[in-house]
């Protein structure tokens, strides 16, 4: 009797320590597919618009701040799980916007006054960028430059827009031409087949003589075959001043000649053999005759 009840206290203690066991197993098992479920909530983040933070927690690591894209849209986790909204940020060096809702911005985005254009990698872009057909100059702050800008020894001019120049603009009642570069031309320019001189400061020059040899009038153009200056003075094909032009030979002997380099004549005036020299050296008739040139015979 007493070996039998012996055996069934026995039976019950381990039918009691089984138990247990298996409680603990489930604990365990309930305890890891918890942590697992969090840690799939704490995989996705999105930013909650207006708020500043995430919607996610971190997911047990050590917390860092890193890109986050949802669709097709980026937008920045800071270490602490709040984002940047409706600013600029400097992350790894490079300058990014956010809009205010902390999604990451390209393209055109003004700031205070100030405007900047973000590349499609939503990098802040200096330097020239080409927009839409158009070039815009950037400083190394960011900001888009407006009116005259000296870049790297060049002058160009941006429109209020922004958009570089070319072409004719008049500023501060003087003409300037800009390259087809945007580049400001000096010296001599040719515009829609006519000569324009362009001084040092890139002010077209008018009415006057350029080199005490070539005419510019009142629209700036280069005169050619025409009296100029109260018809006084007569310029050539080339626009090259003629001394003496349409004067007898004999009113002329003590006056001005030119020839053309190579030449056994010489000219006092623009005859039609004259008009197609372009690079004419000019003399006087003395000295032309002492080379040992004669006068042409239409100019006789």
């Amino acid at each position: 009797m007493g070996n039998l009840l012996g055996n069934e206290l026995a039976q019950e203690q381990r039918g009691n320590c089984k138990n247990v066991f298996v409680m603990l197993v489930v604990a365990f098992v309930l305890a890891i597919s918890c942590s697992l479920f969090t840690g799939a909530q704490e995989a996705y983040a999105e930013p909650v618009s207006g708020t500043g933070s995430s919607a996610a927690i971190d997911n047990g690591q050590q917390a860092k701040a890193c890109w986050m894209k949802s669709g097709n849209r980026w937008w920045y986790k800071n270490a602490d799980g709040s984002y940047p909204s409706n600013t600029t940020m400097n992350i790894d060096g490079k300058m990014y916007c956010f809009d205010k809702s902390g999604w990451m911005r390209t393209g055109w985005a003004k700031t205070g006054n100030t405007w900047h254009y973000f590349a499609k990698s939503g990098a802040m872009t200096t330097g020239w960028q080409k927009v839409s057909g158009k070039w815009y100059y950037l400083d190394q702050s960011g900001a888009m430059k407006t009116g005259w800008q000296n870049i790297n020894g060049t002058w160009y001019f941006l429109n209020s827009s922004g958009a570089m120049k070319t072409g004719w603009l008049k500023q501060g009642g003087a003409w300037y031409y800009l390259k087809g570069s945007g580049a400001m031309a000096t010296g001599w320019q040719k515009a829609s087949g006519k000569w324009y001189y362009l001084a040092g400061s890139g002010a077209m020059q008018a009415n006057k003589w350029i080199s005490g040899k070539y005419w510019v009038g009142a629209s700036g153009a280069m005169a050619t075959n025409s009296w100029v200056d109260g018809k006084k003075y007569y310029v050539g094909s080339n626009g090259a001043w003629i001394p003496n032009y349409g004067k007898s030979s004999s009113s002329a002997q003590s006056g001005s000649a030119f020839y053309a380099s190579g030449s056994k004549v010489y000219h006092t005036h623009n005859c039609r053999s004259a008009v197609r020299i372009k690079n004419p050296i000019y003399t006087t008739i003395a000295k032309a005759q002492a080379q040992g040139l004669r006068l042409c015979k239409n100019c006789a």
